[in-house]
Protein backbone atom coordinates (compact mmCIF):
# COMPACT_ATOMS: atom_id res chain seq x y z
CA UNK A 1 0.00 0.00 0.00
CA UNK A 2 1.78 3.92 -0.95
CA UNK A 3 0.67 6.82 0.28
CA UNK A 4 1.00 9.06 -2.00
CA UNK A 5 2.14 13.01 -1.27
CA UNK A 6 0.17 15.86 -3.46
CA UNK A 7 3.39 15.93 -5.78
CA UNK A 8 2.28 12.45 -6.81
CA UNK A 9 5.65 11.28 -4.73
CA UNK A 10 5.77 8.19 -2.52
CA UNK A 11 5.29 9.53 1.54
CA UNK A 12 5.16 5.56 2.85
CA UNK A 13 4.81 2.12 1.40
CA UNK A 14 3.94 -0.74 3.07
CA UNK A 15 3.32 -4.42 2.63
CA UNK A 16 2.64 -7.38 5.00
CA UNK A 17 -0.02 -8.70 6.49
CA UNK A 18 -3.53 -6.41 5.41
CA UNK A 19 -4.63 -5.58 8.92
CA UNK A 20 -1.82 -4.09 9.85
CA UNK A 21 -0.79 -2.67 6.66
CA UNK A 22 -3.85 -0.83 6.52
CA UNK A 23 -3.51 0.71 10.10
CA UNK A 24 -0.08 1.90 9.71
CA UNK A 25 -1.08 3.61 5.77
CA UNK A 26 -4.05 5.10 7.95
CA UNK A 27 -1.93 6.78 10.19
CA UNK A 28 0.19 7.74 7.66
CA UNK A 29 -2.53 9.21 5.77
CA UNK A 30 -3.64 11.40 8.94
CA UNK A 31 0.17 12.81 9.53
CA UNK A 32 0.49 13.57 5.51
CA UNK A 33 -3.39 14.82 5.01
CA UNK A 34 -4.18 16.40 8.07
CA UNK A 35 -5.09 20.09 7.79
CA UNK A 36 -5.23 22.64 11.10
CA UNK A 37 -7.80 24.70 10.91
CA UNK A 38 -9.62 26.80 13.49
CA UNK A 39 -12.93 26.67 11.11
CA UNK A 40 -15.36 29.75 10.79
CA UNK A 41 -14.61 31.08 7.82
CA UNK A 42 -16.59 33.32 5.83
CA UNK A 43 -15.51 31.22 2.48
CA UNK A 44 -13.95 27.84 1.94
CA UNK A 45 -12.23 27.78 -1.13
CA UNK A 46 -11.52 23.61 -1.70
CA UNK A 47 -9.46 22.73 -4.30
CA UNK A 48 -10.38 19.03 -6.21
CA UNK A 49 -6.62 17.85 -7.28
CA UNK A 50 -5.51 15.10 -7.58
CA UNK A 51 -8.90 13.59 -7.98
CA UNK A 52 -10.64 16.66 -10.79
CA UNK A 53 -10.27 14.58 -13.64
CA UNK A 54 -14.14 14.57 -13.84
CA UNK A 55 -17.50 15.57 -11.74
CA UNK A 56 -18.00 12.32 -9.46
CA UNK A 57 -14.05 12.83 -8.47
CA UNK A 58 -14.26 16.65 -7.99
CA UNK A 59 -17.07 16.25 -5.59
CA UNK A 60 -14.63 14.24 -3.36
CA UNK A 61 -12.91 17.73 -1.88
CA UNK A 62 -16.44 18.69 -0.45
CA UNK A 63 -16.00 15.96 2.03
CA UNK A 64 -14.01 18.59 4.10
CA UNK A 65 -16.83 20.13 4.62
CA UNK A 66 -19.27 17.49 5.60
CA UNK A 67 -18.72 14.59 8.29
CA UNK A 68 -18.28 16.98 11.35
CA UNK A 69 -16.58 19.58 9.41
CA UNK A 70 -19.77 21.83 8.67
CA UNK A 71 -18.87 24.35 10.91
CA UNK A 72 -15.16 25.33 8.29
CA UNK A 73 -17.48 28.24 6.91
CA UNK A 74 -20.15 30.45 9.18
CA UNK A 75 -23.73 30.91 9.11
CA UNK A 76 -24.11 32.64 5.61
CA UNK A 77 -20.44 31.27 4.28
CA UNK A 78 -19.51 30.16 0.88
CA UNK A 79 -17.52 26.75 0.13
CA UNK A 80 -15.81 26.88 -3.02
CA UNK A 81 -15.03 23.60 -5.47
CA UNK A 82 -12.42 24.14 -8.00
CA UNK A 83 -11.58 22.01 -10.50
CA UNK A 84 -11.20 21.66 -14.44
CA UNK A 85 -13.13 18.41 -14.33
CA UNK A 86 -11.72 18.11 -18.23
CA UNK A 87 -13.57 14.96 -18.57
CA UNK A 88 -16.43 16.20 -18.03
CA UNK A 89 -19.16 14.29 -16.37
CA UNK A 90 -18.51 10.80 -17.27
CA UNK A 91 -20.33 7.82 -16.62
CA UNK A 92 -19.64 6.28 -13.54
CA UNK A 93 -21.52 2.76 -13.76
CA UNK A 94 -24.96 3.08 -12.66
CA UNK A 95 -24.76 6.89 -10.30
CA UNK A 96 -25.01 8.56 -13.62
CA UNK A 97 -27.92 10.50 -14.13
CA UNK A 98 -30.89 8.63 -15.57
CA UNK A 99 -29.24 5.41 -14.19
CA UNK A 100 -30.56 2.95 -11.50
CA UNK A 101 -28.62 4.31 -8.91
CA UNK A 102 -28.58 8.09 -9.54
CA UNK A 103 -30.41 9.84 -6.85
CA UNK A 104 -30.62 14.07 -7.43
CA UNK A 105 -28.44 16.18 -4.69
CA UNK A 106 -30.66 17.76 -2.20
CA UNK A 107 -30.77 21.36 -0.94
CA UNK A 108 -30.68 20.45 2.75
CA UNK A 109 -27.16 18.58 1.97
CA UNK A 110 -25.18 22.19 2.17
CA UNK A 111 -26.61 22.67 6.07
CA UNK A 112 -27.72 26.85 4.97
CA UNK A 113 -24.17 27.55 3.39
CA UNK A 114 -23.87 28.37 -0.62
CA UNK A 115 -22.07 26.64 -3.13
CA UNK A 116 -19.88 27.53 -5.99
CA UNK A 117 -18.13 25.16 -8.38
CA UNK A 118 -15.42 26.77 -10.47
CA UNK A 119 -15.00 24.61 -13.88
CA UNK A 120 -14.24 25.32 -17.13
CA UNK A 121 -14.74 21.37 -18.04
CA UNK A 122 -18.50 21.52 -16.78
CA UNK A 123 -21.45 22.97 -18.06
CA UNK A 124 -24.90 24.66 -16.16
CA UNK A 125 -26.51 21.37 -16.83
CA UNK A 126 -24.03 18.71 -15.51
CA UNK A 127 -24.11 21.31 -12.03
CA UNK A 128 -27.37 21.54 -12.08
CA UNK A 129 -27.71 17.00 -11.94
CA UNK A 130 -24.52 16.57 -9.90
CA UNK A 131 -24.62 19.56 -7.17
CA UNK A 132 -27.30 20.87 -4.79
CA UNK A 133 -29.73 23.11 -5.96
CA UNK A 134 -28.95 26.80 -5.64
CA UNK A 135 -25.52 25.96 -6.68
CA UNK A 136 -23.66 28.82 -8.54
CA UNK A 137 -21.29 28.05 -11.48
CA UNK A 138 -19.22 29.76 -13.24
CA UNK A 139 -16.30 28.66 -15.68
CA UNK A 140 -13.47 31.15 -14.84
CA UNK A 141 -11.64 32.27 -11.46
CA UNK A 142 -11.72 35.55 -12.15
CA UNK A 143 -15.86 35.42 -12.69
CA UNK A 144 -16.03 33.89 -9.63
CA UNK A 145 -13.97 36.32 -7.74
CA UNK A 146 -16.25 39.12 -8.93
CA UNK A 147 -19.09 36.87 -7.45
CA UNK A 148 -17.16 36.11 -3.99
CA UNK A 149 -16.38 40.07 -3.25
CA UNK A 150 -19.70 40.90 -3.82
CA UNK A 151 -21.05 38.31 -1.27
CA UNK A 152 -18.23 39.43 1.14
CA UNK A 153 -16.26 41.97 0.62
CA UNK A 154 -12.51 41.69 0.66
CA UNK A 155 -12.77 41.72 4.67
CA UNK A 156 -13.95 38.49 4.91
CA UNK A 157 -11.79 35.32 6.67
CA UNK A 158 -11.02 33.14 3.71
CA UNK A 159 -8.91 29.11 3.85
CA UNK A 160 -8.21 27.82 1.26
CA UNK A 161 -7.64 23.80 1.27
CA UNK A 162 -5.71 22.60 -1.25
CA UNK A 163 -6.09 18.57 -2.86
CA UNK A 164 -9.60 18.98 -0.38
CA UNK A 165 -10.05 15.08 -2.08
CA UNK A 166 -7.28 14.39 0.13
CA UNK A 167 -7.29 16.34 3.39
CA UNK A 168 -8.36 15.45 6.80
CA UNK A 169 -9.56 18.90 9.10
CA UNK A 170 -7.94 19.16 12.37
CA UNK A 171 -9.12 21.60 14.63
CA UNK A 172 -13.10 21.50 13.93
CA UNK A 173 -13.09 17.99 14.04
Amino acid sequence: HVVMTARREMADIYAGEPDAVFSAASASARRHYATPTEGGYDLAILNAYPKNLDITQSMMALNVSFYGNESIVCKGGTVVVTTPASDGTVLHCLGGEDMVGYVAPSGDVMKGHRLVVVSPGLNQHDVQVYFPPETTHFQTWEAAVKYLFELHGDACRACVVECATLQLLKGIL
